[in-house]
């Protein structure tokens, strides 16, 4: 009797002490199309960056329209390639370009919350907290996009950045 509890003891603390070890933290499960989706933004938002790292290669606006078509809709890559190209005449008149340098207008989020999808469609929240240090400050606040797949590459077409 005495040895079938001291056996009941040891199973139990090896029981206890085992179930700790094994247990791992819950990993946050993260459905294969919402990846795709937030991992697609990500790679939109960071274009502007790269944009900057390559920007000897931007020779003409076309140059950044074909750079931020790679994550855009066409009618927002347009929109990016006329803020961030600048054209001027010279002294000749000849028309001359550069990129314009100013604030980020493209940063990174912090979280990103997929609110619906379909095969085709999506729509997200993008969250990002405050700045208050540093070159460029913002107040805590979300920005709403919409997607779209295009040739099966998820691409920005809305951004809305009212309050959320």
């Amino acid at each position: 009797m005495r040895i079938s509890i001291v056996i009941l003891v040891i199973v139990s603390m090896l029981l206890v002490f085992s179930a700790g070890k094994s247990r791992r933290p819950q990993e946050e499960t993260i459905d294969k199309t919402d990846k795709e989706i937030i991992d697609a933004i990500k790679y939109a938002y960071s274009l502007e960056e790269v944009l900057w790292d390559n920007d000897r290669k931007m020779k003409s606006k076309a140059d950044v329209f074909n750079h931020f078509i790679k994550g855009f809709s066409e009618e927002k890559a347009k929109d990016l390639a006329n803020y961030f190209w600048m054209e001027d005449r010279d002294e000749s008149g000849e028309k001359v370009g550069m990129l314009r340098a100013g604030d980020s207008v493209l940063i990174i989020p912090d979280s990103v919350e997929v609110l619906s999808k379909s095969e085709e469609r999506a729509e997200a929240l993008l969250k990002y907290k405050a700045v208050e240090e540093g070159p460029v400050t913002y107040k805590a606040h979300s920005v709403r996009v919409r997607l779209k797949k295009e040739n099966g590459i998820w691409k920005i077409y809305e951004a809305d950045a009212r309050r959320y």
